[in-house]
């Protein structure tokens, strides 16, 4: 099966150039690598298609993605984010499972942290690896699990047959976080199935803590808020409704607490109590110690960031620009 790798470049980074020159190492023949972005871009390396939309601004990855389908050759279109760069034999094992399964429409694998990176980014990081980050999700970051059946999964790293993709009209969305659940909808709802596979994995550079982290993890927030309306089979799942949830609940514990020295004192035992579980689970989830000791404040901003955005989204009357 030959594969089409299409990037929708936003800006020319230096993830964004690691992210082609990581991939253009493992194409074989007759595979490509697209990149498209609004404006030209100088400097691409050599072997990378480059596609232009043409749009004066800024557009959508959804958009950029759907611009690439008009030079599309390969059987299946992998989409890899431009902060992304691919695992070694990424390209070949996709191939392979396609090969030996001619009815499995997409797959989904994991995003999982580099090596190294800055103390800031490897907390972001730390936020989707904690199982009490991710949760039930948690396949998403780190390359674990068994083959399963999804009908959501993230675009940094979603391959999808070329037919299955052009039958229910590509991605069809403007939307700039969330584009990836409407697909993978669209796609189960036509009859495509799409797997879960935990060796098709790619590198995903992490947002440092605070600012960028919270920034992206809000705006997953705000989406998937609006998306309990407009995609609720799988969207109305309770994992989502708990960082509102507790966030609804920490100043009604806080103003319990206040009430007198008994009620001080549990909740300073609490919190630290809970602290320590914290990075011992993280410890055990193999961070290092450093890494571990902080988790729990990637954890309490994120989810908060999380659960306040999830919150507006879910009470906003936006319902059209999808």
């Amino acid at each position: 099966m030959k594969i089409s790798v299409i990037v929708a470049l936003h800006r020319y980074t230096d993830e964004a150039r690691q992210c082609l020159q990581e991939t253009l190492l493992q194409l074989r023949p007759g595979d490509q690598l697209l990149a498209v972005s609004d404006q030209p871009i100088a400097g691409l390396p050599d072997g990378v298609e480059a596609r232009t939309t043409g749009s004066p601004v800024d557009t959508s990855p959804a958009e950029k993605r759907d611009a690439a389908m008009a030079y599309v050759t390969g059987d299946a279109c992998a989409f890899l984010d431009d902060d992304a760069y691919p695992a070694e034999g990424w390209i070949q094992r996709m191939s392979d499972y396609f090969d030996a399964d001619p009815t499995l429409g997409g797959i989904g694998g994991p995003g999982i942290s580099p090596p190294g990176g800055r103390l800031a980014q490897r907390l972001g990081g730390a936020y989707y690896e904690s199982r009490l980050g991710s949760g039930g999700l948690r396949e998403r970051f780190v390359a674990i699990g068994e083959r399963h059946p999804i009908d959501d999964w993230p675009a940094y790293n979603l391959i999808i047959r070329t037919d299955a993709l052009r039958d229910v009209g590509g991605w069809a969305s403007k939307l700039y976080g969330g584009e990836d659940t409407k697909l993978c909808l669209a796609l189960v709802n036509g009859g495509h199935r799409l797997d879960f596979i935990p060796d098709v994995v790619v590198y995903h550079h992490r947002r440092a803590l605070f600012g960028p982290l919270w920034r992206q993890i809000g705006n997953i927030g705000y989406q998937r808020g609006r998306f309990v309306k407009l995609f609720p089979e799988t969207s109305r799942r309770p994992i989502y409704f708990v960082p509102s949830a507790a966030l609804i609940a920490a100043p009604v514990f806080l103003l319990w607490s206040l009430g007198s020295a008994r009620r001080r004192r549990f909740a300073f035992a609490l919190i630290t109590g809970g602290w320590g579980a914290v990075t011992a689970l993280s410890l055990q989830e193999g961070m290092d110690p450093v890494k571990a000791a902080l988790t729990p404040v990637a954890l309490g901003t994120g989810h908060g960031a999380y659960g306040w955005r999830f919150i507006r989204g879910l009470v906003t009357n936006d319902t059209e620009n999808v």
